[in-house]
């Protein structure tokens, strides 16, 4: 692990405090926060909060739900479009083919240069993790029983929503709103035609030292193993 994925777990640690504390009235010393065996963010006894969280690139990304039933899905994942693999794109294609499906790799290879066939990977792959996260199976599910078809290029400042989708070959009624910020693509995805328009309806955006406000009282003395701990690990990703 290296320091920015220290930084970005903690920012969505905080974020989801601040989340729990926006949907419920909670303070910060009341929140009781879990995972599932799956490694989901839950709130001990307020099961009417629904809370998915992803990080990646520059970004820590949050989506909640508030008074959802307990057949609502929500899962969210976001994916920077480029990276070094760039320099190796189509070895990194062969290694990572039994992840899509025929359609999905005509659809990745239909662009012309190295770099718009990984950004298109990126989609797709954002678009897989957030079905994935939703339902809670992880990725130990054949990714190849999900085949995503995309219909409209991201853009900037604009929400896509006509993103289809199959499994095991049959059409599913699920809801993916997609956007690209800052050459990082965002997924939301949800089973539940009410929660549709997360994005739409606005993201926020929060600074580190936003996250840090007067709502959150620390929970715990000043413990400097921590900051040792940090300080050992590699700060720049290689990729």
């Amino acid at each position: 692990m290296y320091q920015a994925d220290l930084k970005a777990s903690l920012c969505g640690r905080l974020m989801l405090r601040l989340a729990v504390q926006e949907c419920t009235g909670l303070k910060n010393n009341e929140i009781k926060l879990s995972r599932s065996e799956r490694g989901r963010p839950y709130v001990i006894g307020r099961p009417e909060v629904n809370l998915n969280i992803s990080h990646a690139g520059s970004y820590t990304i949050l989506a909640a739900q508030i008074n959802h039933s307990d057949n609502d899905l929500l899962g969210v994942d976001i994916m920077p479009l480029k990276d070094s693999r760039i320099e190796r794109t189509q070895e990194f294609f062969r290694i990572m083919k039994r992840q899509f499906t025929d359609n999905e790799w005509i659809t990745i290879k239909s662009w012309k240069t190295d770099e718009e066939q990984l950004a298109c990977f990126y989609r797709h792959w954002a678009l897989k993790e957030s079905y994935v996260k939703a339902v809670g199976t992880g990725l130990n599910i054949d990714l190849r029983t999900i085949d995503f078809k995309i219909k409209s290029p991201l853009t900037p400042e604009k929400t896509i929503m006509d993103t289809e989708v199959k499994l095991d070959g049959k059409p599913i009624p699920w809801n993916f709103e997609e956007s690209l910020i800052d050459n990082h693509c965002i997924s939301v995805a949800t089973n539940n035609h009410e929660s549709m328009n997360v994005i739409s309806a606005g993201l926020t955006f929060l600074n580190p030292k936003e996250l840090v406000s007067d709502k959150l009282v620390p929970l715990n003395e000043i413990d400097t193993s921590f900051w040792e701990l940090y300080s050992k690990k590699i700060e720049v990703k290689p990729f």
